[in-house]
């Protein structure tokens, strides 16, 4: 896809509420190998248990969908059945599908997950659905929209170490420009947040404006310029679940509420 901006049209229903009219939001589960009683090393479909119990802390009802070769064929038949769209953390994007080199740094790729994850944030985007990115999800956005990703961190000379260690989360501030979105939804020019992450956005999508970095200039955040709820933070909310920090998945699920039942 270029760089032109996504035709975005409001499709005539929104889908039907979960549990007690709460919003449902989406999210596409990772792939792993698991055992489980008679289960021995099988794939296994899911994500970390905090995404969606933030979820139902901020309101909403999650709706979990694997990452099916079958789904690449009508993304949107999935959107049909959500009120909003979380992007989660995760592995690496396949650098090849944005036209960039892998580093020897990356992940093992789910290749499937991925374009899944590209289709369903464009579509949603044309639909008017509300996106969460939230790390990985930040870098879906971009690479949904035009754009590209620094494909590792530690070969710059940054003084703000954004993933100390693998499996670890690092702390470290971001500043938040004023008359943003995120900013109306955080409440505050600073906050201290949730790091793990070796890549970053490089050159921002069609549409795309930064909204909130690191010490040493990371994008840390960025969200649509048209008013449309469609943001990406760089750094893990989930977390911490702290009143502050579930702000941005209230803010999602709020967005989320259909206007049509």
């Amino acid at each position: 896809m270029g760089r032109d901006r996504l035709d975005r049209r409001q499709p005539p229903g929104r889908a039907v509420t979960g549990r007690a009219g709460a919003p449902l939001i989406g999210f596409v589960t990772d792939r792993k190998v698991s055992s489980s009683g008679a289960w021995q090393r099988i794939l296994t479909d899911g994500i970390p248990h905090s995404y969606p119990r933030a979820v139902e802390l901020a309101g909403g009802a999650p709706l979990l969908f694997p990452a099916l070769e079958t789904h690449l064929a009508d993304p949107g038949r999935l959107l049909d059945r959500i009120d909003g769209l979380l992007l989660p953390g995760g592995r690496d994007l396949d650098a090849a599908l944005y036209g960039q080199e892998a580093h020897v740094e990356n992940d093992p790729p789910l290749r499937v997950r991925d374009e899944l994850e590209i289709a369903l944030a464009r579509e949603a985007i044309r639909r008017g659905i509300p996106v969460l990115g939230i790390c990985r999800g930040l870098q879906v956005l971009n690479v949904a929209l035009g754009g590209s990703l620094v494909q590792h961190l530690g070969d710059t000379t940054d003084p703000v170490p954004h993933r100390d260690l693998v499996g670890t989360f690092t702390a470290h501030p971001v500043e938040i420009r004023n008359g943003t979105r995120l900013r109306r939804i955080i409440g505050s020019p600073r906050i201290e947040i949730a790091s793990h992450h070796h890549q970053s956005v490089g050159v921002l999508g069609a549409g795309l404006v930064a909204t909130a970095f690191a010490p040493d200039g990371v994008i840390e955040a960025a969200e649509t310029d048209d008013g449309s709820f469609v943001v990406g933070v760089q750094w893990h909310p989930e977390e911490r679940l702290d009143p502050e920090s579930l702000r941005l998945l209230r803010a999602l699920v709020d967005a989320a509420r259909p206007t049509v039942a």
